[in-house]
């Protein structure tokens, strides 16, 4: 939940830095002003009154995306949507432009944050960290076609709005800023916009100044300072009641709501110092799986208890009294072996899937106020026999099924993953249903751009025949194809 202050009126400058230090995120309560005092006391500041507090929501459950939108970043240079579904499958043949379509859900999460420095918060978990507005923005942009980075982010319209733009544009010294927005409510009105009355002055430790229109009124040269994509109202007048509050709780939302795995997920190290975790999180390589087994050995029991069923074997977690400080290892055992193995010396595979399972059990078993509700993965059948790839959809299907408010996103090349899937969606006996599916495919054209196109299921998981076309024609034959190469090669030797 999500609170925005009015301060009292201060040098320009002090009132910047005071509403930067202090963006105040509590959980609603009937004392409220007990639960904010103490935090602003803390920062220094007093005088303080609460203009608004954001429409009531369900304890715990954020209000995230039901999708994005981006243009002129990387290789999307027209203007590129990806609905966010309970699961949401992207396909699409190398560099085509898979692996930045899912990273832009773990970036605009972290343009959220509160340390955030420029409108898209490239920081060092990113590959290409330090990126810049020029090295991200579509490298094909001619001289009369708009020069600025767009991004969007759509709500459901239960939710109080409806969609937000942004045309981001690059400042000497501040890096990418916001040039324009536009919020949309959910009839499609625009409740309130905002455009550069002038360029920035890099040098000034001043907010930027808009031409805000909105509320039935205009002004010009209105304050407004940013923590990343996060709006922050510095004129009093329009900021009460300004819909712009509004706009805050719901970018707020997605702050730390995003859970991504990269491709590459080595074995955890032989030894891993433990720290009770408060808030839960992987690291993007899922190394520190063992430091999340010692604080719920629930999640830890779940994750064993798949490689029991199709491995034959169960996770052992060892704490090391001999080390100073608290540590611990990990190995697998065989049933009915009496000796376990050191996860580092067991098969890429194990290693591999091991951060998949245990962000799935962490976004199944453990409250939605503590953990990510969109999980982010890149190729989570890397390394995996076809048998496993199977049950790991299914698994996958089971985590979303449970609670179709939490979000599985998967960059993939694999068929028996889509195959596996459409399976369970078929089947009338699983909870999953099609609506709750959709799958993309991305093609990159002869110029460079690139485009996404949906795939929508109908109940009995086949492609709906107005999408089929945007599926890559013969996406998945080249087995048939080699198999027919095959007969015809030892055709060819009897002959």
């Amino acid at each position: 939940m999500s609170v925005v202050l009015m301060l009292p009126r201060r040098d320009g400058r002090a009132r910047s830095r005071a509403l930067r230090a202090y963006t105040a995120e509590v959980e609603a309560s009937e004392n409220r002003e007990r639960e904010i005092s103490p935090a602003l006391q803390g920062a220094g500041v007093s005088g303080w009154t609460v203009v608004f507090w954001g429409p009531s929501h369900q304890p715990g459950r954020p209000m995230l995306p039901s999708a994005i939108r981006l243009r002129n970043y990387r290789s999307f240079a027209d203007e590129q949507r990806l609905e966010i579904r309970p699961l949401t499958l992207i396909y699409g043949e190398n560099n085509a432009g898979k692996s930045g379509l899912l990273r832009s859900l773990p970036l605009l999460a972290d343009s959220v944050r509160a340390d955030a420095r420029q409108a898209l918060n490239f920081g060092r978990r990113f590959p290409g960290a330090g990126a810049t507005f020029k090295s991200v923005r579509w490298k094909g942009l001619a001289a009369h076609e708009d020069p600025t980075i767009g991004v969007g982010l759509e709500w459901p319209a239960e939710d109080g709005a409806a969609s937000v733009d942004f045309a981001l544009d690059e400042v000497d010294q501040l890096g990418m800023q916001v040039r324009r927005f536009q919020f949309t409510d959910a009839e499609g009105k625009t409740t309130v916009s905002g455009d550069w009355d002038a360029p920035p002055d890099p040098a000034a430790d001043a907010p930027l100044h808009y031409r805000l229109e909105g509320m039935g009124s205009t002004r010009d040269g209105a304050p407004v300072s940013w923590t990343g994509l996060v709006p922050i109202g510095e004129d009093d007048s329009f900021f009460v009641g300004a819909p712009l509050d509004l706009l805050r709780q719901h970018l707020l939302d997605l702050r730390g709501q995003v859970q991504w795995l990269k491709t590459l997920r080595p074995a955890p190290d032989l030894v891993t110092s433990w720290t009770d975790p408060i808030r839960i999180g992987l690291r993007p390589d899922g190394k520190d799986c063992p430091i999340v087994f010692a604080g719920f050995p629930k999640v830890l029991e779940r994750v064993s208890q798949w490689y029991r069923e199709h491995l034959g074997s169960q996770l052992v977690l060892q704490p090391l009294a001999n080390l100073p400080g608290d540590n611990v290892r990990i190995g697998l055992q065989r049933r009915g072996a009496r000796f376990d193995v050191d996860l580092v010396d067991t098969g890429e595979g194990i290693t591999q899937v091991l951060p998949v399972l245990t962000a799935l059990a962490m976004l199944e078993l453990l409250p939605a106020e503590r953990v990510a509700q969109v999980l982010a993965i890149e190729e989570p059948e890397a390394h995996l026999h076809p048998r496993l790839q199977l049950h790991l959809a299914e698994r996958m299907c089971e985590v979303v099924a449970g609670d179709d408010r939490r979000r599985v996103v998967a960059e993939t090349h694999s068929e028996l993953l889509l195959r596996a899937i459409q399976v369970q969606v078929a089947r009338p006996d699983t909870p999953i249903t099609a609506d709750q599916v959709i799958i993309y495919w991305v093609r990159q054209l002869e110029d460079g751009r690139s485009v996404v196109r949906p795939i929508r299921l109908d109940e009995a998981a086949r492609f709906l025949n107005e999408d089929k076309a945007n599926w890559e024609h013969g996406a998945f034959s080249h087995d048939r194809e080699l198999l027919r190469e095959l007969v015809l090669a030892r055709r060819g030797r009897r002959s």
